[in-house]
C-alpha cells in the first residue's frame, strides 16, 4: 500500500457497506441480541479459516507450514483476546457468564463458513483465483487480524469510558455495545483504509500473498 492513503479511491458502495453493517451490529449489540464476546469469537474464526483456505488456494505453503500460521493466528487471537475480553471482564460483562448461545454461536459460524466456502469455490471457477480471493476474502480477513491489536487498545480507550456513561441509560447492554462499537469502529475504519488500495497493489499482493518487504 502507498504511504499516502489515498481517501478519494474509497467508493460510495463500500461506505455504505461498511455503514450498514456497523449500524445492524450495534443495533443487535444495544437490544441485547448479540453479545460481545460473540462477536470476538466470530472474528477469531473467520481469521482462522482465512488462513487455512488461503494457504491451500494460493499453493504456496506446505500443509506444515499452514498448520503452523494457524497456529499463529490462534495465538494473536488469544493474545489480544486477553486485553480485549480483560476490559470486558473490568466493565462486569461477565456477571451474567459468558454470555453465548450455543445454538445461535453453531448458526452464525456456520453460516460464514459457508459463505467463506462460496468465495473459494468462486476463487476456483474465476480466471485469476489469487486476485478473487485476496480482494474478496484474504484481505478482510488481514484487516480482522489487524483489528485484534488495534482493538486491544480501543477497547480500554474509550471503550471502558463509553461504558461508564452507557450504563446509566442501557445498563443490561452498555458493556456490550461500547466495546463491540470500539472494536467495530476500528474494523470499519481498517476496511476504509484497505478500500484506498489500487487494482495494481490488490494483482501484486495476489501474487505473492506472503511476501514481506
Amino acid at each position: 500500500m502507498a504511504s499516502k492513503i489515498e481517501w478519494h479511491r474509497i467508493s460510495r458502495t463500500t461506505v455504505l457497506a461498511e455503514s450498514v453493517q456497523f449500524v445492524l451490529a450495534l443495533v443487535f449489540l444495544a437490544l441485547g441480541w448479540v453479545k460481545f464476546p460473540l462477536v470476538y469469537a466470530l472474528a477469531g474464526i473467520e481469521v482462522l479459516l482465512v488462513v487455512v483456505m488461503s494457504g491451500f488456494l494460493y499453493r504456496l505453503r506446505s500443509v506444515g507450514t499452514i498448520i503452523v500460521d494457524t497456529l499463529k493466528s490462534v495465538v494473536l487471537w488469544l493474545f489480544c483476546g486477553a486485553f480485549i475480553l480483560g476490559a470486558y471482564y473490568s466493565a462486569t460483562g461477565f456477571r451474567h457468564g459468558l454470555g453465548i448461545n450455543a445454538r445461535g454461536f453453531a448458526t452464525l459460524a456456520a453460516l460464514l463458513g459457508v459463505r467463506l466456502g462460496w468465495h473459494f469455490f468462486e476463487a476456483y471457477a474465476s480466471r485469476d483465483p489469487r486476485l478473487y480471493w485476496t480482494r474478496e476474502v484474504a484481505v478482510r480477513g488481514a484487516v480482522l487480524a489487524l483489528s485484534f491489536f488495534f482493538g486491544a487498545f480501543a477497547c480500554f480507550i474509550p471503550g471502558l469510558l463509553i461504558a461508564n456513561g452507557l450504563v446509566h441509560f442501557l445498563p443490561t447492554t452498555a458493556v456490550d455495545l461500547s466495546l463491540g462499537f470500539s472494536l467495530l469502529a476500528v474494523q470499519a475504519l481498517l476496511s476504509c483504509v484497505v478500500a484506498t488500495m489500487s487494482p495494481e497493489e490488490l494483482a501484486a499482493i495476489s501474487r505473492q500473498p506472503y511476501h514481506t518487504p
